[in-house]
């Protein structure tokens, strides 16, 4: 059962190359926004 698993993970397609800085976005937003509304004023 574990080997078809792996298997079935191992045969995933790969990301495109644009996906890490995509994985990145949401957590710089959020940063950002809490500058905006925390640190700023």
């Amino acid at each position: 059962m574990l080997i078809s698993a792996a298997y079935a993970q191992a045969t995933a397609p790969a990301a495109p190359p644009g996906a890490d800085f995509m994985s990145l976005l949401p957590l710089i937003a959020i940063f950002v926004v809490f500058y905006l509304l925390l640190i700023r004023p």
